[in-house]
């Protein structure tokens, strides 16, 4: 299924609507760079926009979107934050990103990597598509993430550690480099991009020199995000995990372009 197509059949199934008076008939297709733009949007830090809910209210799926209007040059001017507010939404976003700049590219990803709205849209009953969804707990796999962490950190000594890790108090100079070396990111990468930058998950993480001798990170490069750890854990359950366990997520960014210049070199270790 295309992205036209998927966004025709969650509209059979969603209903949207406007919390903002002057925001009439909205749609998936919503940019947040629109929002941007808008002198009455940019006074505000934070602004419920539209709330989304099933057309059939047994279905119990409900969620609000929210605009955020905090910048970061070369990737976004505004975001959306998603906030479910049922049992049922919190499923459906669980191990997903919920936070995006194009809405009609986020439910497209959603559709994507959330089997639950698959079997949804395919059957058409929340019941039966978490019945047949693999809702498949994951939390011994992020115990043992964490463990692996642990335990490789512990074989470092901290003169080691201090040469691999990058300050973490320029990640936003270090990201926006990224984006300058990689100016064709995709929109999965972007959108990761945005997630870190976010103070949710901006004190949770730490980002690595090229050379780091750390086995248990997220990789990114300018087309894909990935964990490199054997464990085939979902990218956005590992930033969760690590909030919720008050740790870190160790990131390593895989410059593609003419010169192969080192990123800790690149954009020095401050």
């Amino acid at each position: 299924m295309d992205k036209r197509d998927c966004l025709n059949l969650i509209g059979q199934f969603f209903e949207l609507k406007s919390c903002i008076v002057t925001l009439k008939n909205p749609d998936f297709e919503l940019k947040s760079h629109i929002f941007f733009f808008r002198d009455v949007f940019k006074e505000v830090d934070e602004i419920k926009i539209l709330s989304v809910n099933s057309k059939n209210l047994n279905d119990n799926i409900l969620f609000d979107i929210f605009y955020v209007s905090q910048e970061f040059d070369g990737l976004f001017h505004g975001y959306f934050r998603i906030k479910p507010e049922s049992d049922n939404a919190i499923k459906l976003f669980e191990n997903v990103s919920k936070y995006c700049t194009d809405l009609g590219e986020y439910i497209y990803y959603v559709y994507q990597n959330s089997e639950l709205l698959k079997i949804y849209l395919i059957s058409g009953n929340v019941q039966n598509a978490l019945e047949h969804a693999q809702t498949k707990s994951l939390s011994i796999e992020f115990r043992q993430f964490k463990k692996k962490v642990y335990e490789e950190l512990a074989g470092f000594s901290l003169e080691q550690f201090s040469n691999f890790v990058l300050d973490r108090r320029f990640n936003s100079q270090y990201i926006y480099n990224f984006i300058l070396f990689n100016s064709k990111c995709s929109e999965a990468v972007k959108m990761f991009l945005l997630n870190i930058l976010t103070s949710k998950y901006s004190n949770s993480i730490c980002l690595l020199t090229s050379g780091s001798s750390v086995e248990n990170y997220i990789e990114l490069n300018s087309e894909t995000v990935y964990y490199h750890g054997n464990n085939k854990l979902p990218i956005y359950g590992i930033l969760d995990f690590v909030v919720d366990e008050q740790f870190v997520a160790f990131i390593k960014f895989d410059f593609d372009f003419k010169g192969g210049v080192d990123f800790g070199k690149a954009v020095g270790k401050g």
